[in-house]
């Protein structure tokens, strides 16, 4: 891409991929909620998205605040205002009571909020259903509370009714993708654990970038985690879609042939290009540490909205190509920064989005118009549209779907655990017999040690050693089976 492609957006030469015809129509396609996200999800059905593929708040206990880029305009401040007032929303109260944001607080920003606490954020019948459904999410909340804090157990009560809509609403073939950082990540983990189940974790990508950091104590935190989770064993995935090309180093020693003794020029001026493909594929396969996405600053210009937690359509990109078959359908309910439906549209899948904010529309459209995709038959950007039929259906707080099948009975049930067996610390066992040799038990360790058998046999041997009519090999066979018997 060259300078001028780079701030004007996306190269003409770029292709829609198409649909796959096999794939249904969601009769959500290319929806945007504007809502509680817990809303929306209770109102889709069973099995009926492929991927979600979601960038929620970190849990940072702060609010995050930027300025738009570009600054909002009059025109499309008006426009977020009549959307709202024609869903019967004129004030901040009426927002708050549909469950949404008012955008007046933050005129011309781009600011969401991660503070957490129980009497803002969490309705108490949450927990209780944890309590009767997802015992296991129950009990990790409440260590939570006890090992870090009651703003983290609240924060992972309000991702976790979420994530148990999320695993309702996937198909058996489908996927989760959660981004997040060293703040909550090993929690999510074990959220996410509890939820879809330990044997479905499938990676913690590590997505790498640099820069400056003014830290002392610590090396610099310099890498996101996105956790990877299958819906079940039949979930798809796709390495080959999103294969990297080989460094010119591997490529360069690959372009001979390889001997026992290593790499030897077999070839006078090397193999092709594809002769190489042949043998090694189009690519390099990804791993679980990326390095070659930008992040923060390093995004292209043009593509920045202002949220200052922004990331990358390319992101989602590789996301989506890697879980998704064309014309299969991703969810993205935290879709303020618009990256995973843009990325969704350019990549031939249907999608349907939520935010809580009215600014997401004003985002999405902005996104779209970018990467040169109409918003509902209008085209702001001056260069020929990419896709012209990318149209968008906006709905509001009091519109959402209606489900047409019912809930599962219960969440999946907590694994059965056989009672512990401890090891026990190996005692004489005539220091045990004899409590008032064994100075240095406790009572409770001599009242755990005297089996009452083991000491009357014990006494008996005693007796007949002193008496003797018996000999103290007895006393070791006894210590043997009175260990087997109690496994030590």
């Amino acid at each position: 891409m060259n300078r001028e492609a780079a701030r004007d957006g996306p190269e003409c030469e770029l292709e829609k991929e198409p649909m796959d015809d096999r794939q249904t129509a969601h009769p959500h396609n290319r929806h945007l909620f504007i809502a509680d996200n817990l809303d929306l999800l209770r109102r889709l059905d069973n099995e009926t998205v492929d991927l979600a593929c979601v960038d929620p708040p970190f849990a940072k206990s702060q609010t995050f605040i930027g300025e738009m880029k570009p600054p909002l305009s009059d025109a499309e401040r008006l426009s977020e205002l009549e959307q709202m007032a024609s869903w019967g929303i004129s004030s901040r109260r009426e927002a708050e009571a549909a469950g949404i944001e008012w955008p007046d607080g933050g005129r011309g920003k781009a600011q969401f909020r991660d503070i957490w606490s129980w009497e803002a954020d969490i309705h108490e019948d949450w927990v209780s259903g944890f309590a009767t459904d997802y015992p296991q999410v129950a009990s990790l909340v409440e260590t939570a509370r006890v090992v870090h804090s009651e703003s983290h157990a609240a924060y992972l009560t309000y991702m976790a009714v979420r994530f148990v809509e999320i695993h309702r609403i996937l198909k058996p073939t489908g996927s989760f993708f959660v981004h997040c950082d060293a703040t909550a990540d090993s929690y999510l983990r074990l959220l996410l654990d509890a939820i879809f189940g330990p044997d479905n974790f499938r990676n913690g990508v590590a997505w790498c970038y640099t820069g400056p950091a003014n830290v002392k104590r610590w090396f610099p935190r310099k890498h996101d985690t996105i956790l990877f989770y299958a819906k079940s064993k039949r979930a798809f995935f796709d390495r080959d879609a999103v294969r990297i090309p080989y460094s010119s180093s591997f490529t360069k020693r690959r372009a001979y042939t390889e001997g026992e003794s290593g790499i030897t020029a077999g070839y006078s001026t090397g193999r092709t290009t594809e002769e190489l493909a042949e043998e090694f594929g189009s690519g390099k396969v990804v791993e679980d540490w990326w390095t070659d996405i930008p992040a923060g600053g390093q995004i292209p210009k043009w593509e920045l909205t202002g949220y200052p937690t922004q990331k990358p359509v390319k992101l989602a990109e590789r996301i989506i190509k890697a879980a998704t078959r064309p014309g299969e359908v991703v969810l993205d309910c935290f879709a303020g920064c618009a990256y995973v439906p843009v990325a969704a549209e350019m990549n031939g899948r249907q999608w349907l989005a939520c935010d809580i904010s009215p600014r997401a529309l004003t985002v999405v459209k902005r996104q779209f118009n970018k990467f040169r995709m109409s918003v509902d038959g209008e085209q702001v950007a001056d260069r020929p549209l990419l896709i012209p039929d990318a149209d968008i259906t906006v709905v509001g707080p009091g519109d959402l779907p209606q489900r047409t099948d019912q809930d599962p009975a219960t969440g999946p049930p907590a694994p059965l655990r056989p009672p512990r067996k401890f090891k026990l610390p190996s005692r004489n066992l005539v220091r045990v017999g004899l409590a008032a040799d064994a100075p240095d038990m406790t009572p409770a360790e001599i009242e755990h040690y005297r089996d009452p058998e083991a000491v009357a046999a014990l006494e008996e041997a005693m007796a007949q050693i002193q008496s003797g009519q018996g000999h103290r090999g007895a006393l070791g066979d006894l210590q043997q089976a009175w260990e087997e018997r109690h496994r030590i």
